[in-house]
């Protein structure tokens, strides 16, 4: 598999450009219609600004020219590398409330590393792994234990998911969710008395290596002062792929 051109293909499709833009150094803006093949993710679905920083620039869509036409007016030449920045998260914060948005969420994306890493098998000395397909995850509806791992959303299904059991006790869960045809969103929980020992990794490497074979790319996101849970996706073999900010309403975040 060519991990770069097959998320630089999804990104293409989640932001109505061509992979050529995905790949380029210029800032892009595109005024489109959700595309078929784009990613179902919550933040995907609510958003009217989707905007990625890759290649130190940004590509930013929204079907409404308005804030389109504003991007490109006050950030063409923007260094997209210091989005993060604080002070310019919250001049953009401030200019999109003319359009009756704001910031509503802002993820560093991972994907798999060229190099293929092995669990540490060491890790589940007297632990049973069990996998589930997608209708055998609904069993955990509702348990909270997991609710980074799984998230029963119809539109992005859980359609994969792995747990380390010791004597019946589920451990930990890996699960992927299937929000588009070439990515799979990966997460993972583990209960808080095995937190610290390298479950959470090996759990990750377990589902990231199983889901390559399927010839399907996995992706982990997490939070940019989640600091933890990112060194579990560079321990993992992930790679640091792409930034993406949602909007959500203005007057939701009062």
């Amino acid at each position: 598999m060519n991990i770069k051109k097959t998320f630089y293909e999804q990104l293409a499709s989640d932001l109505g450009c061509t992979v050529d833009d995905i790949a380029s150094e210029k800032n892009i803006f595109t005024c489109s219609k959700k595309l078929e093949g784009a990613r179902t993710c919550n933040w995907h679905e609510i958003s009217k600004l989707n905007l990625i920083c890759i290649n130190s620039k940004i590509v930013a869509r929204s079907e409404e020219p308005e804030i389109i036409n504003w991007l490109r007016e006050n950030y063409t030449s923007f260094k997209g590398e210091w989005l993060s920045e604080y002070g310019d998260l919250r001049k953009l914060d401030e200019g999109l409330k003319q359009f009756d948005i704001c910031i509503g969420n802002l993820q560093p994306f991972f994907v798999p590393g060229e190099k293929k890493i092995e669990p540490d098998y060491n890790v589940l000395k007297d632990i049973e792994l069990k996998w589930y397909n997608q209708e055998e995850i609904l069993q955990f509806k509702g348990d909270r234990r997991f609710e980074h791992a799984i998230n029963f959303d119809k539109s992005a299904p859980d359609v994969i998911a792995v747990t380390a059991q010791r004597n019946g006790e589920v451990l930990a869960m890996a699960a992927a969710n299937a929000d588009s045809k070439r990515l799979w969103q990966m997460g993972i929980d583990v209960i808080p008395e095995y937190k610290g020992y390298g479950l959470g990794t090996t759990m990750v490497i377990l589902l990231k290596n199983k889901i390559m074979k399927m010839d399907i790319l996995p992706y982990y996101g997490t939070a940019v002062s989640h600091i933890q849970s990112q060194m579990i996706a560079v321990k993992s073999g992930f790679v640091p792929g792409w930034m993406e900010l949602c909007t959500m309403p203005a007057n939701k975040s009062k």
